[in-house]
């Protein structure tokens, strides 16, 4: 049977040490600390108690021995460059702090003939006319007929199918005739306060209700009366916003470029050429312009001024793969049943591209809107009263519109900073040992380098002699007594190498 026993162990049980009188001054300093370590072995067993008998010193050992050597180095290096590259390609030494707080201002406006000059929409900016391109095809007099029929069909035919549909006789003396039209209407008209955020109308439906004057009447409905809000998609969200982080620093979006996420392909919100040639707008990098297709065809339709950002409508349905036309329930299309869409903005500065590929290397602010269908069926109602006994019943239905902004923002932090790099030492080192526990057991089951972890494991730590050997003798019976041990330290490591040819040979 094997010994388990080290060969540096069992050089030293075959060490003899140097005869010398203990004197009663030895006995009573250096003896009493060494009683200490003797209990301690009966106690807890030798081979635990190494600790107290041995005071360790660092020392570097050098080997000699290639196939040790270049492996660990290769995979040393290996493991380091990548764990290296992770970390500064990635920015991981720049402290991601979260957007915290927010606010987000959301107005709506119409394209204008002088928008680059004028000051407000209600005072002195014109409206541009109806759209060059002709009549959308939602306001066209040919599609009104079916229309017609699909609403009338939908709330006021007695019978769906199996499915007996009362309608409210209470509210309606007779079916009434349902008269659609197609109006153009300013932004007061349509921007409408709604939960969770505003209500851009597509459609308007007005409905004359008129009360008797007994006390138990209702309000009974007279007439239906349907208008799209002509073009409407060329109206244009205005969208500023701000945000803090953890570490309460700010940053606006004027601060910043902003993308829009249209079919999975980003695309840049350029500069009205007005602002841009102003120098309105901040481009941190010039090569977005040429990497980025813009975000619209028109400018018109998609831009932003440096202080605030401007998508039309058209662009955020694009965007959120909305149509407006499609019909749903009954047939009627989605612009009279309404849908809302939630404008999700995040926040980035920590590109790898943008920070290693421009000079100077620094962190770029940018931030992009994705646009998602969150469901249909979005409306509001209001009353607006004539008299006493007559009213018109008021509803607005379209788009709407939910705002999330959100993102991490990478700084530079002097502690985070030295935390990172301490992170990394611990994981080359542990890189390292690992490396080094794997090639000498690779080895350890290769016959022709099989001698190697054994060399590894002798030359791992030297013992010297016991310090009242070295206290008692001199420069000559040192030298004498240091080659007496290396002499046993040379028969065990002789004695381990026989008990691995014999286990080795087939007997």
């Amino acid at each position: 049977m094997r010994s388990m026993r080290s060969p540096r162990a069992a050089a030293r049980l075959e060490r003899t040490p140097v005869d010398s009188d203990d004197s009663s001054e030895t006995a009573n300093s250096d003896g009493f600390f060494d009683r200490i370590a003797i209990i301690a072995d009966g106690v807890f067993g030798e081979h635990r108690t190494d600790c107290l008998h041995f005071y360790k010193v660092p020392r570097m050992v050098k080997i000699r021995a290639a196939p040790l050597q270049i492996p660990k180095f290769v995979f040393e290096v290996l493991a380091a460059s990548g764990a290296l590259f992770w970390l500064v390609w990635n920015l991981h030494f720049l402290e991601p702090t979260l957007i915290v707080s927010e606010s987000s201002v959301i107005d709506l406006s119409f394209p204008q003939k002088n928008f680059d000059v004028c000051h407000d929409p209600d005072v002195d900016c014109d409206d541009v006319g109806p759209q060059q391109k002709g009549t959308p095809p939602y306001c066209q007099n040919q599609t009104w007929p079916g229309l017609e029929d699909d609403t009338l069909n939908y709330f006021f035919t007695d019978h769906h199918g199996e499915v007996n549909h009362e309608y409210s006789r209470a509210r309606w003396s007779e079916i009434p005739s349902v008269e659609i039209g197609c109006r153009r209407f300013d932004v007061h008209d349509i921007y409408k306060s709604h939960t969770g955020g505003p209500l851009l109308a597509t459609a308007v439906t007005s409905i004359a209700q008129e009360q008797c004057s007994s006390s138990d009447c209702i309000w009974k409905n007279r007439d239906f009366k349907l208008d799209y809000v002509y073009d409407a998609e060329r109206f244009l969200l205005k969208v500023r916003h701000h945000v803090q982080t953890e570490n309460r620093a700010r940053f606006k979006n004027l601060e910043g470029t902003a993308f829009i996420d249209i079919g999975g392909e980003t695309r840049v919100i350029r500069c009205s050429k007005a602002k841009e040639a102003s120098g309105a707008c901040r481009y941190d990098v010039q090569a977005w312009k040429r990497d980025y297709p813009s975000c619209s065809r028109e400018e018109k339709e998609c831009f932003s001024t440096g202080f605030a950002d401007f998508i039309s409508l058209q662009t955020l349905l694009e965007a959120a793969n909305i149509s407006m036309d499609d019909g749903i329930s009954g047939g009627l299309p989605r612009r009279w049943w309404g849908t809302a869409v939630e404008l999700d903005i995040e926040y980035s500065n920590s590109n790898p591209y943008d920070f290693w590929f421009n000079w100077p290397w620094n962190t770029h602010l940018t931030y992009t809107y994705t646009a998602r269908k969150m469901g249909d069926y979005v409306w509001q109602s209001e009353v607006n009263h004539a008299n006493g006994n007559k009213r018109t019943l008021v509803r607005h239905s379209g788009i709407n519109l939910f705002v999330s902004v959100h993102g991490k923002l990478a700084q530079f932090n002097a502690a985070y900073f030295l935390k990172v790099f301490a992170i990394f030492s611990v994981i080359v080192n542990l890189s390292k040992q690992f490396v080094d526990s794997f090639v000498l057991f690779l080895y350890s089951h290769l016959p022709f380098f099989k001698h190697l972890p054994g060399i590894h494991r002798f030359y791992q730590y030297e013992e010297t002699p016991h310090h009242h050997d070295i206290k008692r003798l001199d420069a000559d019976g040192l030298a004498a007594l240091e080659l007496k041990i290396r002499e046993n330290t040379l028969k065990s490591l002789k004695a381990e190498k026989g008990e691995s040819t014999d286990e080795e040979t087939p007997g």
